[in-house]
């Protein structure tokens, strides 16, 4: 009896960290879906008013697992009419290490790095 509850209890820890890492993955979605929206958003009113405004941009995801913010927008670097949004873990997502910061620019350009800021390519294609 004890060998076969000692064998749940491995098997049990085995699928939870497994759940674990899965949910941490699924939720990477969630940074790359507010990243598209705001950068919609940014290219809808810079199609109205002539500039990117980020004031409409949420600071958080839908769900709470990213921070967004939107950096220079209408001059990177002295060019006029850019900008680029991030997302940034938060809460309980922090756990996840290798994606840990999304970014998207408003040329297309995604990038992702992990939790020593060294770029990653395979979070955007989760």
């Amino acid at each position: 009896m004890v060998v076969v509850v000692a064998i749940v209890g491995i098997l049990a820890s085995v699928a939870w960290s497994f759940y674990e890492s899965e949910t941490l993955r699924k939720n990477r979605y969630e940074a790359i879906a507010s990243l598209t929206t705001a950068a919609q958003e940014l290219e809808r009113v810079h199609s109205d008013f002539g500039s990117y405004a980020s004031s409409a941009i949420p600071s958080n995801s839908k769900r709470g697992n990213y921070a967004i913010s939107v950096t220079n927008p209408n001059t990177c670097g002295g060019v006029q009419g850019c900008y680029l949004v991030t997302a940034t873990t938060q809460g309980a997502q922090q756990a996840d290490k290798k994606c840990t910061t999304f970014t998207l620019d408003n040329l297309g350009l995604k990038k992702s790095y992990d939790d020593s800021n060294t770029a990653t390519t395979s979070c955007w294609s989760q």
